[in-house]
Order: C-alpha cells, then structure tokens, then sequence
C-alpha cells in the first residue's frame, strides 16, 4: 500500500519517564466527527504506530490557524474520552503549534505519544520551546514538519526527537522492489502534485494566485481535497491492495492501464 507516511521517521528517539498527566476542566467542543488513522512505517518498511487525524482535518495540520486549532481541540477530545486501546504502539498526533496550550492536552495519555507540530504562522520559538520542555517531562515525544521559512522553526526543530518531516521529500528505498511499475509510477504523480500544491499553498492563501497562470498549480489546486482525504483512513477501516491503488489513481486523476 502507497502511504505517504512511510520512511518518515528513521533511527531511535529518547524517551522520557512520563509523569502523570495534568488535570483539567473539559471545554467546549464541536460535535465528534469520525476519528481516522493511518499506518506509519519506519525505514525497515516495519510498522510502527499510527498517525490519528479527525475527519475533516489532514495529517499535516495544515488548515488556517484558527480552523486547525478547533480540528486539534475535537482531536484531543476525541482521543481523551476513547475507551479503545488506541496507543498501545507508537501514537502520532499532527497539531497546531497554538494548540500546545489547550488544557486537554494536559489530559492527553503520555506513553507512545508523538506530537507531530506544524508551526503557526506567527509562532513564538521561546514559547513553543517552553512546551516542548513540559511535554518532555510527561514521556511525550516530539516530531516538527519541515518549515524553514517559518522564523520559529530553527530553534524549535532543535528540541525535536524525530527528523524534520518533510512528507514531498519522504520516498521508499524499497517501494520499487515491491509494487508494480504502474503503482510506482502512479505514487510518484501522487507526490509531484502534493509537492506542487505545497509550493503554491502561500500564494494561493493570501489570494496572489490568478488562475490559470500555473496549469500544474490549477491541478494541484483542484486535486488537493481528494488526495487529502485519500491520505486519511478511518481506524477500523482495511483496503486492499487493488482498491488502495485504484482509489489513488482516482485522487491524483490518473488513469489505470
């Protein structure tokens, strides 16, 4: 199965004597949309945990600030009140920088948990560094997505316990040794359009894209909800191998031989 998460994490990362979590008063959510999870492998190609998003969010935590910060508190939420065993492997959990500070955080479990963090735009390296040091102290491991643009990123990446993740950069070493040609091929177009939707993402933001300027980015664009939510798996959901292949071909518009 192609997943975008693969080989993202490579090497052992320290792990801290967790401590007991904080507790806190519940806050107001939005109604609970289905919670999805995704396998994430190592560079051995060995599963290793999952990566848990809800429905409407990506596994970059990407949206606007304010609307990623409500996807990370329902997230947490979701998460807090589980009677499943859901990190009984490593727990990967992509969130907002801003969220670092939502009480139900505190109430999060903290053993095999991964916090993978997007920074926000306008986040503060002192304070996010101060998070990352209590999050330590609880056993809570940490990830940072690549942003190197971002003027946090420098000094933060510094605390991170996994590599800069970087998912257009993230390939299999063996993928070619194990799928057909057409499947490559296909997770390759897979890539390419997520990497070029990335690199037009600022433009297209603050509204200084026109339209039809960039063909490729006008593809990127219109393909970008369909690859994400191919990106997502609901937790009790398995796909066969046919049906992965088949399903992402429909996301990147490609067409099957």
């Amino acid at each position: 199965m192609f997943n975008s998460l693969k080989k993202l994490f490579g090497g052992k990362s320290r792990v801290a004597d967790a401590s007991p979590p904080v507790a806190a008063a519940q806050e107001d959510v939005p109604d609970i949309p289905f919670l999805r999870r995704e396998a994430v492998f190592d560079a051995s190609n060995r599963l290793i945990g999952h990566i848990f998003t809800v429905q409407e969010s990506t596994t970059l935590a990407d949206a606007d600030d304010a609307r990623q910060r409500n996807f990370d508190q329902t997230l947490l939420d979701t998460l807090n009140t589980s009677t499943d065993a859901w990190n009984t492997s490593l727990a990967f959990i992509p969130l907002n920088s801003a969220s670092l500070q939502l009480a139900a955080l505190n109430r999060l479990k903290s053993s095999n948990i991964v916090l993978l963090i997007q920074l926000a735009a306008d986040a503060e390296a002192d304070i996010v560094c101060e998070a990352i040091d209590l999050l330590h102290e609880r056993g809570i491991l940490i990830g940072v997505f690549r942003q190197p643009k971002n003027p946090a990123f420098a000094k933060v990446i510094q605390l991170a316990d996994y590599p800069a993740i970087d998912i257009e950069q993230s390939a299999s070493r063996v993928m070619h040794n194990v799928v057909t040609r057409e499947h490559f091929e296909l997770a390759r177009r897979f890539r390419a359009m997520g990497a070029k939707f990335s690199k037009g993402r600022d433009l297209v933001q603050i509204g200084a894209y026109a339209q039809g300027s960039d063909p490729a980015l006008d593809e990127a664009i219109a393909l970008h909800e369909d690859m994400s939510r191919f990106l997502q798996q609901d937790m009790f959901e398995s796909s066969p191998m046919a049906s992965v292949v088949g399903h992402m071909a429909q996301a990147c518009n490609a067409a099957l031989a």
